[in-house]
């Protein structure tokens, strides 16, 4: 789990890339569509900046424990990209619903994999006990995934 020095800049190469995509398209034109697509950046940007600074731990668990190191680190990642797509949720539904049909493809596809845009996929922990997973996801508190990693022995 190395940390990606540049994964900041993607977000912010991202987040001028939409806006000026949508203020060319027209988006602007009505307030209350730049209004909530403004909210929204807000928004997850004070997601991502609470995430960094966290000191919060990774929620305690018997089966979390009981899995292997490769199912601990996708799990890790699942629950944080989670916590990270709640952190915004608000802002990125009242963002969708201000959104014509031809916006919103537009801004999906854009934002097709943004963990604050959309949930995260399952794909990586969809063999293990989904009870058990929602049950510690929703123990889970926004945190910084490298402090968990270290905390729970996850680094190399």
């Amino acid at each position: 789990m190395e940390k990606n020095k540049h994964f900041g800049s993607v977000y912010m190469n991202l987040r001028y890339s939409v806006i000026l995509l949508l203020l060319v398209s027209g988006c602007a034109a009505k307030v209350d569509k730049f209004d909530y697509l403004k909210q929204w950046d807000s928004k997850w940007q004070t997601c991502n900046q609470a995430r960094k600074n966290s000191t919060e731990k990774f929620p305690e668990s018997v089966w979390f424990n009981n899995l292997n190191k490769e199912d601990k680190k996708n799990v890790l990642l699942y629950v944080d990209r989670l916590k990270q797509y709640e952190c915004a949720k608000v802002e990125a539904d009242n963002l969708r619903n201000a959104l014509s049909d031809e916006d919103i493809t537009t801004l999906n596809e854009l934002l097709k994999g943004f963990v604050y845009f959309e949930p995260p996929s399952k794909e990586e922990v969809s063999h293990l006990d989904q009870n058990q997973l929602d049950a510690l996801a929703q123990k889970a508190r926004l945190f910084s995934p490298m402090n968990a990693a270290v905390q729970l022995n996850l680094v190399d």
